[in-house]
């Protein structure tokens, strides 16, 4: 049995932390033009899912989502300064890392915490929109963060 590494990779102008108000602007303006389908594909699993038809309860899942989604901008802004990740700097370019060896679960604290911005939380572009706001910069192949995945050593 063995295990696999698992790195994630956040991109910041040097000297720049992110833009927190920016990004909980966005979440207000993506929840707000959001439509019902959309809410709908963003979290399957939300408890109301079933009910998100009458106008009510769509209202207090908008407003859920919202505070949800904030909540979890705040952790992510948050753990780019935690102890289990790594700051480099290259140029004019900040690197903030996690990640390490996991057996099924998640490395390290901030690697889960990070879901927020590479997981399937909310639709890719919420997560370039949020990404922008924040000040994240990205990697050619053009998502807000790069999931590196080792498989085999």
């Amino acid at each position: 049995m063995g295990s696999d590494m698992a790195l994630r990779l956040v991109f910041l102008p040097h000297g720049y932390p992110p833009h927190r108000t920016n990004g909980l602007a966005a979440v207000d303006q993506i929840i707000d033009g959001a439509s019902i389908v959309d809410l709908r594909a963003a979290f399957e699993e939300y408890e109301y899912l079933g009910l998100l038809d009458t106008y009510p309860i769509w209202e207090d899942v908008r407003r859920d989502l919202k505070t949800l989604l904030k909540q979890r901008l705040d952790e992510f802004v948050n753990s780019l300064n935690d102890r289990d990740v790594d700051r480099l700097t290259f140029g004019g370019v900040a690197v903030y890392g996690t990640g390490g060896g996991s057996w099924g679960d998640s490395p390290t604290q901030s690697y889960e915490t990070w879901d927020f911005m590479f997981g399937d939380v909310m639709p890719e572009p919420w997560q370039k929109a949020i990404g922008s706001a924040l000040g994240l910069l990205t990697p050619v192949s053009d998502p807000n963060s790069t999931t590196v995945q080792f498989l085999r050593w």
